[in-house]
């Protein structure tokens, strides 16, 4: 309702409540439709078959939906796992602060733990001796009688290694993403024998809603009919453009809960290798990318099932991409980092938009690990993670406010041994823009001005602002700006 973005106020009106609960109704609770506030009357969580722990989380979406509201869950432990990670993340959900406790069988307490802020309201708690209990119950309640005791959140039980958990923060979930959305599926694709060579290779799709020879796409099946038949593979060719900008990054993804452990190999029109680099993701995802593509140049990706997988059938998604916005990029950091000390540097977005970040590593593959932490240098409050393993790149998106943030540069690895030296590159790029140009509307009575987000003041002199008379008077419903002391302004590009 503004001709440009504004900052959030700081008084939400009575009236504003009242409007707000016409159009939507009071606080709701959809997780629970049984009341869970006991433990003879917990929620089960229960183990997924064929539920990795070493890779995989198990994870629940819950809601405090008043002060008193109390949430309790119960699970059984899993068979030869002495220790796990009970975790509740409210940060990027909500503001609740809330309590955790666990409790055995007998109803005996565990162990408990309190969010320390509404910034950092995450709550860790490390269990172990597992092999002594059959069963165990977590309970989540408000900290106290606060604004901030209710909220959603998100429960989950991971059992991964310590090195895992530092290595990879983005694990893999039983049904969360497209691996769900496929889960009890069947194959996508049966064709057999009908490209399983280059000279039978099919065309790759061109993505829609992208710049046509940029990026291709598919989704489809492999599969091992029977042991008397050969094995299915699928051959997918693609031309790279007449104008290269970049090296062509191959992604393939296994879907469904019950997903075969794929292959992938890039050819050139010879059908001898390509000379690409890939790494395998512990989730079976593969990643190869070849630095240097030939210009008009026809290129095959090669998708099988691994001999080695337990399950015969699966879906898959395979990408190709001749990475234009890569190239384009801006550099934000070049350097080399170990694991005796992270580094930090200051970074300020200019306006709130879309950003694009693309992570590199380079050491020892697939042992050593760059991890990448975004913190609002105002509130701390942690806005994005990305990490990336030696020898591969990872994007990330990110919709970051305006304003001033701290970059933190970690090394870890796998094996526990320490990081002397591994070199990293951060590249950015702002997407899309959200507020409206700093220059002068044509044809209009007002400009949009350059302010600071973080400095601002109400219609009136600061000193003369009565809070009982914002509140009374919806004319302080808005809100002025000036440049504020020490703006220096600044682009999506900057460094810090």
């Amino acid at each position: 309702m503004f001709a440009h973005y504004t900052v959030p106020k700081g008084v939400l009106m009575q009236q504003d409540v009242e409007e707000i609960l016409k159009l939507y109704g009071a606080r709701s609770d959809p997780y629970e439709q049984v009341d869970n506030g006991q433990l003879r009357t917990a929620t089960l969580i229960p183990t997924p078959v064929r539920f990795r722990p070493d890779s995989e989380t198990i994870e629940v979406n819950g809601s405090l939906r008043t002060s008193d509201d109390v949430d309790v869950y119960e699970f059984a432990p899993l068979r030869g796992q002495q220790g796990m990670q009970v975790v509740l993340q409210a940060s990027g959900i909500s503001l609740l602060q809330s309590k955790v406790e666990i409790f055995d069988v007998s109803g005996k307490r565990l162990a408990a733990e309190v969010a320390s802020s509404v910034f950092e309201n995450d709550i860790v708690i490390d269990l172990k001796g597992l092999e002594n209990h059959s069963t165990l119950y977590v309970r989540v309640s408000a900290k106290d009688d606060s604004v901030y005791s209710v909220g959603d959140y998100r429960l989950r039980l991971d059992y991964r290694s310590p090195l895992a958990r530092v290595a990879d923060p983005f694990a893999g979930h039983y049904a969360r993403g497209i691996e769900s959305l496929w889960a009890n599926f069947d194959l996508v694709d049966r064709e057999h024998g009908t490209n399983d060579t280059i000279d039978q290779a099919a065309e790759m799709p061109a993505a829609a809603g992208v710049d046509s020879g940029k990026r291709f796409e598919v989704f489809s099946s492999v599969y091992r009919p029977s042991p008397e038949d050969p094995t299915d593979i699928d051959v997918w060719r693609v031309t790279s453009p007449e104008q290269l900008g970049g090296p062509l990054v191959v992604h393939l993804s296994p879907v469904g809960q019950d997903a075969a452990r794929l292959r992938v190999r890039l050819l050139d029109a010879t059908g001898e290798p390509a000379g690409a680099s890939g790494y395998l993701r512990d989730d079976g995802t593969w990643t190869l990318e070849l630095a240097q593509p030939q210009a008009s140049t026809e290129y095959y990706i090669r998708v099988s099932v691994d001999p080695n997988s337990v399950v015969d059938v699966g879906n898959y998604v395979a990408s190709a991409e001749f990475d234009y916005d890569h190239a384009r990029m801006h550099s934000m950091v070049s350097r080399s980092i170990s694991s005796s000390a992270d580094e930090f540097i200051r970074w300020r977005a200019g306006k709130t938009k879309l950003f694009r970040f693309d992570l590199t590593a380079g050491g020892v593959v697939g042992d050593e690990w760059v991890q990448v932490t975004f913190y609002d240098a105002h509130t701390h409050e942690i806005r994005m993670k990305l990490s990336t393993p030696a020898g591969g790149r990872r994007t990330a998106f990110a919709l970051l406010d305006q304003g001033d943030y701290l970059i933190r540069f970690t090394a870890v690895s796998r094996s526990g041994l320490e990081v002397q030296s591994i070199n990293l590159e951060l590249l950015v790029d702002g997407l899309s823009d959200d507020q409206d140009p700093n220059d002068p509307i044509e044809d209009e009575d007002y400009y949009v001005p350059d302010y600071d987000p973080y400095y601002y003041y109400y219609q009136g002199h600061p000193d003369d602002y009565d809070p009982d008379e914002f509140i009374e008077d919806p004319e302080y419903n808005y809100t002025y700006y000036d440049d504020g002391p020490g703006d220096e302004g600044g682009g999506s590009g900057s460094g810090g």
